[in-house]
């Protein structure tokens, strides 16, 4: 019989731009130095701004960040600023957190999933 973390473990946990994954699969891969991130963008509409997060992406390096994170910030520039008055202001947050790497919720998921929180990769000494 499975107790309730072993069934947890079991499931498939979807991520975006991903496969669905289980759970050990992801916590081996944080445990290697990914990253659990999400984009935000906003959209506007008269006097209404909304700014919101996207779903979680699972992403190996830097640069893979920066090109996720390049489309919602197209995304946030074409339909953000249009609001009065906080579109320009939150179209501007929103693409800084995007260029900056997204917003790390990699101990979130570790929380989520149950895991020990991944520690950070050894640098490869020469």
């Amino acid at each position: 019989m499975q107790n309730s973390d072993q069934s947890s473990r079991l499931a498939l946990v979807p991520l975006a731009g991903a496969g669905p994954l289980f759970a050990d699969e992801i916590l081996v891969r944080l445990r290697d130095g990914w990253r659990c991130v999400r984009f935000e963008w906003c959209i506007s509409f008269g006097v209404a701004t909304f700014r919101r997060q996207s779903a979680v992406y699972l992403t190996a390096t830097w640069q893979e960040r920066y090109i996720r994170g390049a489309g919602y910030s197209l995304l946030a520039l074409l339909f953000g600023p249009w609001g009065v008055p906080w579109g320009l202001v939150r179209t501007a947050e929103a693409v800084w957190v995007n260029f900056t790497g997204g917003v790390d919720v990699t101990d979130e998921v570790v929380r989520q999933l149950g895991g020990q929180a991944p520690e950070p990769p050894i640098p490869h000494g020469t």
